[in-house]
């Protein structure tokens, strides 16, 4: 018997999860007639995704890339507090960093000097991007 415990599946588009759900409750149910086995897919949480302001995460990942880091764009609809500001129109953006520990996946880790050029260009945007100015020794 294998199980399932969660999939967690992202967009920014939530029209385009909740079909995807569909397609894949109909997949689930044609292998489980197929093989005769029982397939429970239970109820899905859809969690509402939280558009991010284009402004500031465009900022900030020109600032990463500047400082050599490699960036990619995803959609979180998790319920992190940046997302619930954003919901209530809060100008918000996010910069997720891989950790030990405290990311899904195991063979994820940080080194703190991944986590210091993250945070020199995390820096940067803030003084760029309120400041108006660079901030300095980063």
């Amino acid at each position: 018997a294998y199980e399932i415990k969660a999939m967690d599946i992202r967009s920014i588009d939530n029209k385009v999860l909740l079909q995807l759900y569909g397609h894949l409750r109909t997949e689930a149910e044609r292998v489980a007639a197929r093989r005769s086995i029982t397939v429970d897919l239970d109820e899905i949480s859809n969690a509402q995704p939280a558009i991010m302001n284009e402004a500031l995460r465009t900022g900030l990942h020109k600032q990463l890339v500047e400082h050599g880091i490699p960036t990619i764009d995803i959609g979180s609809s998790g319920g992190h507090d940046c997302a619930v500001f954003a919901r209530q129109d809060v100008d918000s953006a996010m910069l997720f960093i891989r950790n030990d520990g405290g990311s899904h996946n195991p063979e994820e880790f940080m080194e703190m000097a991944n986590f210091t050029v993250a945070a020199n260009g995390f820096v940067s945007f803030l003084g760029d991007a309120f400041c108006g100015v660079e901030a300095e020794g980063a």
